[in-house]
């Protein structure tokens, strides 16, 4: 009642004239403010939005500088860095090209597709229940010695450091925490495993290793991957072409752990499908050069694949039904990711199509990037890859904690005795198929990993070795801690020829 008083006095003071437009002075005034006060938040948010895209812009720009800065290293499995390298704008003679391609027929009425016959084979796709393994053991006190692939040097460093470094080097920190301890868990188990039969390995390193790394070690440090109570020789690889290869099938030692397995996600890798061309003449010359043979002019018999294995892996070529050699060797002349490719040709160019990049044995790191992104643990991604095995606790290894102690010429006297062992147990190299070669030219179905297929935990094999790992089998049943049994499941698989053709992302 008072406020409208006051009202009516102003009303009677004024008159209602001069209030009603005092009034409507008063609404614009305030409709006013408000505008301009929401201009000024559209303003802000425009500005937000353009730093935003101008930060995208300035991120991708720095991709693209480093993308080009970053080349690439042949022969060896990937690092995790080496993915922001390929560059689908490329082009030229041999480089990878994501240009589409359409079918041969499509491009040019002579254009043919180089057909290959699969064979069946068996495979496991066995994924047991998570084993909730926490327990673990400080490791800073063993020394190993490793050969750095990114320096060339020999270098010593304890297993904790060690290990961040070779994880960060191997998968960077930007991938899932379980696929980073999987990552961790296998790189100490091939550190101790090489160590226990006197090789050194070769490994890259990335030292200033961010927390996260540091966290994933931590939480598994210590812990191995074991077969029938021995320490698993833990390959691994950047990718595959949908399948793991069995060892034999790359190295000549055969490891009952390392099967084909079914790798459900490779399709995810960047590498997949990736595509080189080169010339018909270029080829003729390369081809010619390599296998000392006068090619036909029949260009759809330049390449027939005789030998295709679990799915896309060459395996036998015969090049103009003059020479036979192998996957391998085509891979190393291409310069290809893997020996898991196709060929076509169409408008006087060959194009390579390759799955994965590596030797395709024991882990697929990008397969385990995708099964931790599916919520599979550490743990379950290990026993996966590696059939029939188990994570266990390690006990110390003496030889490599006294190795802390010894003096610089000590190490270096080590280092040079395992140099050699390793120089000795590798397969020579060079190409296996050269024209000297019997054994290539009877049936060319029988593979070797080169000595330039350097891949990180990988080491080629000869039957003086194979002993070595018999006997490792049993010395590093001591360094094994007993812990209760985990459940495993087995499944073992027959793919027809008919499906092992398609993606892993079709086969998913």
């Amino acid at each position: 009642m008072n406020g409208f008083s006051k009202i009516r006095a102003l009303f009677l003071k004024f008159g209602s004239k001069a209030v009603y437009a005092a009034a409507a002075v008063l609404v614009c005034i305030v409709a006013a403010v408000v505008f301009l006060v929401g201009r000024q938040g559209q303003q802000d948010t425009s500005v937000t939005a353009q730093s935003a895209d101008s930060s995208s812009q300035t991120e991708k720009s720095a991709t693209q500088t480093q993308t080009h800065k970053l080349g690439i290293i042949n022969f060896k499995k990937a690092q995790i860095s080496e993915y922001d390298m390929i560059q689908t704008e490329k082009q030229g003679s041999g480089e990878d090209s994501a240009v589409n391609d359409p079918s041969p027929e499509q491009q040019d009425p002579s254009g043919f597709k180089v057909q290959a016959v699969t064979k069946d084979f068996s495979c496991s796709d066995s994924m047991p229940r998570p084993a909730h393994f926490t327990a673990t053991r400080n490791t800073s006190s063993e020394f190993f010695t490793v050969r750095d692939i990114t320096t060339g040097k020999i270098v010593t460093m304890n297993a904790y450091e060690l290990v961040c470094s070779i994880v960060y080097n191997e998968v960077g920190d930007g991938w899932g925490s379980e696929a980073i301890k999987a990552q961790a868990v296998a790189a100490y188990s091939c550190l101790r495993y090489m160590d226990s039969i006197g090789m050194i390995e070769t490994v890259g390193i990335k030292r200033n290793y961010t927390g996260k790394i540091e966290s994933c070690v931590r939480a598994v440090q210590g812990q191995v991957v074991t077969y029938n109570g021995g320490i698993a020789n833990t390959l691994y690889s950047a990718s595959t072409a949908g399948y793991t290869l069995p060892s034999n099938m790359a190295i000549v030692s055969s490891y009952p752990y390392l099967k084909c397995v079914r790798s459900a996600y490779d399709s995810a890798d960047p590498n997949w499908g990736i595509k080189s061309s080169f010339s018909k003449d270029e080829v003729r010359r390369l081809l010619e050069k390599e296998y000392g043979v006068k090619l036909s002019d029949n260009v759809k018999n330049w390449f027939r694949l005789t030998d295709v294995r679990y799915g896309k892996y060459v395996f036998g070529v015969s090049i103009d039904a003059k020479k036979n050699t192998t996957g391998k060797s085509l891979q190393k002349l291409f310069k290809l990711r893997s020996n898991a490719f196709e060929i076509s040709f169409a408008n006087d160019r060959f194009v390579f199509r390759s799955y994965g990049w590596g030797h395709g044995v024991g882990m697929s790191q990008w397969g385990a990037c995708m099964y931790a992104r599916h919520g599979y643990t550490y743990d379950q991604i290990l026993a996966h890859y590696y059939v029939n095995t188990r994570i266990n606790i390690s006990k110390g290894s003496a030889k490599a904690v006294a190795r802390g102690k010894k003096s610089q010429q000590e190490l270096e006297l080590e280092a040079q005795t395992a140099s050699q062992t390793t120089t000795a147990a590798a397969v020579p190299t060079g190409d296996e198929t050269t024209a000297d070669t019997k054994q290539s030219e009877r049936a060319a179905t029988t593979t070797k990993s080169s000595a330039d297929d350097q891949d990180s935990g990988m080491q080629a094999y000869t039957q003086q070795s194979s002993q070595s790992e018999q006997t490792s089998a049993q010395t590093t049943q001591a360094d094994i801690q007993t812990t209760p049994e985990q459940p495993q499941q087995t499944e073992s698989k027959t793919t027809g020829a008919a499906n092992v053709t398609k993606s892993a992302e079709d086969a998913e």
